[in-house]
């Protein structure tokens, strides 16, 4: 933190229920990445997030307090797993993305620890650390599973049905996303499908989106 300009000054320049709001969320990050570093950025009048990447620090998270609302943002946003579009920002800048929070009832939502670890392992590590993720085929419950270290992170179910496997609905859990993890459901299902030797019908929005960026993999998907 610098404390030349601490983010108590640059708070006291907005209505309390703001102010309110970023100390909620300044506890937000600081718990959720214990080893962060925080400081104003005062061109900005952001409160930024660091974390050490070695003999530097990798800048990973920003506070923006204005008078409508807050804003936790996340330089490399775009880089983060969102199948559900819960980030603000597509279509405003290209790589930035951010949570904005009006209410305190905001501070409840568990995305924010979620995204704000993932956007400090990204930082850190170019991808999420920890465990890999391992992707299953649950046949008798006609869905793939991904688990990290044990724990259901995330499904792709599906339908097969006269030589076609229709990708039909994915689910990742809030305290997981943000690890890319539904693009490597999707990535499994096809390459599944390829081994099989079935057609991909691409139902599920984000699995849509996998083939969209995936060209490679437009050999293999029908309309349904």
């Amino acid at each position: 933190m610098d404390d030349r300009f601490p983010p108590e000054a640059l708070l006291e320049d907005y209505p309390p229920a703001r102010a309110f709001l970023a100390n909620g969320l300044r506890r937000i990050v600081m718990d959720a990445v214990p080893g962060a570093i925080e400081r104003v950025r005062p061109g900005w009048r952001i409160i930024g997030y660091d974390v050490p990447v070695g003999r530097r620090t990798g800048y990973f998270a920003w506070i923006m307090t204005q008078v409508e609302h807050v804003h936790l943002g996340f330089p490399k946003g775009s880089l983060l797993d969102d199948p559900r579009g819960v980030l603000d920002g597509r279509g405003i800048t290209k790589n930035a993305r951010w949570f904005t929070l009006e209410t305190p009832d905001d501070l409840a939502n568990p995305e924010l620890v979620a995204f704000t670890r993932a956007a400090a392992e990204l930082a850190q590590f170019g991808r999420s650390a920890g465990p890999e993720p391992e992707i299953t085929d649950v046949e008798a419950e006609s869905r793939y599973e991904v688990r990290i270290d044990g724990e259901l992170a995330g499904v792709l179910e599906y339908i097969v049905k006269r030589g076609r496997i229709a990708l039909v609905h994915t689910e990742v859990p809030p305290a997981f996303t943000g690890r890319g993890l539904a693009g490597k459901l999707a990535q499994f299902g096809i390459e599944d499908a390829r081994r099989r030797g079935l057609r991909v019908i691409a139902i599920c929005p984000t699995v849509k989106a996998y083939v969209a960026r995936h060209p490679e993999t437009h050999d293999i998907v029908v309309r349904a």
